[in-house]
């Protein structure tokens, strides 16, 4: 026995000292031993009478101690003394939700195995899953998949909406792709397949997340899985991020029977992803343009862009509007368009105006009839002989 405890025991059967005392923080000897991982210290002082159940100002326990700091070893002495697991602290936080923050999965698994429920949520909502896949720990996600997690609750979560915001239903499989960890977001599609992780919307909530945070890697791990953005949202999210070699994946007609977003289809205010694209301006916006247009977008139909008042913002065809940014040197968003967004508007016209010529003399020549190189030949040479 180490001089330390000899001493300590001296002291306590003088029965001067009472072994539940706290600072004034109410941290007792216990919670203390628990949190510094001194599990001798922590075995005789539960030998002795100390209380397992006790708890500081801020509602930890010892068992809360140790799970911040990972000692597995004061885990085993605390749950065979009868530790509570499901206590919570105020913040509402069990163990198992303190060792989970923290990343500390061998102290995960022994708390999973002691009998601590993987599904017990925080007062906001969230479990031990929303916790990691936010924080983006993998070996603590496998060990929470291991204790058969359920990926698919869902819980309002802050972190995939503007800090101002209560946050809106995620399952796991939104928070990681809205934090950016990939390699979660891997590792669940991998052992729990794109439906097993969200059954209600099969990855579309997590793909226009990871759209919006510009997030390729997570987007190609999604779409692979067989997430499929059937509003069109994620498409111009993409877009907007000049995301190239997403837009390719995204502009597919069909793949394994599951219908995708037509490169057409408008959003809520009414604008497509050729006008939303140009719009935007983003220094990549001339080489989606020219991908939106060898895909097969409308480059013709007049759109009519609203705000969320129902106030039309815009009204024209894409080359009308482009026209008009140029003309006027200004953007869409009212902000004086600089050298490189007329350089890059320029650019875009010039696309359009080909598109446009492109159309014309296929609505003037049927599908069926001969080339329209054939049909010169027809006519005289001096006809197109210029002076």
């Amino acid at each position: 026995m180490a001089p330390s405890i000899v001493l300590y025991l001296a002291v306590l059967e003088t029965g001067s000292v009472d072994i539940n005392q706290g600072n004034d923080d109410g941290i007792t000897p216990l919670i203390l031993a628990s949190f510094l991982g001194h599990s001798h210290v922590a075995e005789t002082l539960i030998e002795n009478g100390a209380d397992v159940s006790m708890v500081t100002d801020d509602g930890s326990t010892a068992l809360h101690a140790c799970a911040m700091e990972g000692h597995v070893a004061i885990v085993e002495l605390l749950t065979k003394a009868g530790a509570d697991l499901e206590a919570v602290t105020s913040a509402g936080r069990t163990p198992l939700h303190t060792a989970t923050r923290e990343g500390k999965s061998e102290l995960m698994r022994a708390l999973i195995e002691a009998g601590a429920n993987p599904h017990t949520r925080m007062p906001t909502g969230e479990t031990a899953l929303h916790i990691v896949a936010e924080e983006g720990h993998l070996d603590a996600i496998r060990e929470l998949l291991r204790g058969k997690a359920d990926a698919s609750l869902d819980a309002p979560c802050i972190c995939i909406q503007p800090p101002s915001s209560s946050g809106f239903p995620g399952v796991p499989l939104d928070v990681a792709a809205s934090s950016g960890h990939s390699g979660v977001v891997r590792h669940l599609v991998q052992e729990l397949g794109i439906k097993g992780c969200n059954p209600e919307n099969a990855g579309k909530q997590a793909l226009l997340l990871a759209a919006s945070k510009r997030d390729l890697d997570t987007l190609a791990i999604l779409t692979g899985a067989g997430a499929v953005d059937t509003s069109g949202s994620a498409l111009m999210c993409a877009a907007e991020a000049s995301f190239k070699h997403f837009l390719r994946q995204r502009l597919k007609e069909e793949k394994g029977g599951v219908e995708y977003a037509s490169i057409n289809d408008r959003i809520s205010s009414g604008l497509t992803a050729l006008v939303f694209s140009i719009q935007r301006c983003l220094s990549q916006t001339p080489r989606i343009v020219r991908l939106l247009i060898n895909a097969g977008a409308d480059t013709t139909s007049v759109i009519r862009g609203t705000n969320s008042e129902g106030e039309v913002q815009c009204n024209g065809t894409p080359l009308a509007l482009t026209t008009s940014y140029l003309w006027e040197k200004i953007l869409d968003n009212g902000e004086p368009a600089t050298e490189e967004h007329l350089q890059r508007l320029e650019a875009i016209r010039r696309l359009l105006l080909r598109a446009e010529a492109v159309h014309a003399v296929s609505w003037l020549w049927p599908s069926d009839a001969s080339f329209v190189g054939h049909a010169a030949e027809k006519w005289p040479r001096a006809a197109f002989a210029t002076t």
